[in-house]
């Protein structure tokens, strides 16, 4: 969800495919991984809470679109 989030909303902003895969690739190294389940029960394998998760998930998104958009 925040990765797919991030990725329209650069997609919105007219970002090309290199920015895009720019975005998965910092995503990736950031949170882990992309995939939602997997993110999930790493998550879980740490106590955190799934709302925290989601939260964590969604600032990153965010932080990486505006740094993205800002270098254009």
């Amino acid at each position: 969800g925040a990765a797919t989030g991030g990725l329209m909303a650069l997609g919105l902003l007219g970002a090309d495919a290199h920015t895009a895969a720019e975005f998965q690739r910092l995503f990736k190294e950031r949170a882990g991984a992309m995939d939602c389940a997997e993110l999930l029960q790493t998550a879980k394998e740490r106590g955190e809470e799934k709302k925290a998760h989601c939260d964590r998930m969604v600032d990153i998104a965010v932080e990486l679109v505006e740094e993205l958009t800002r270098e254009r």
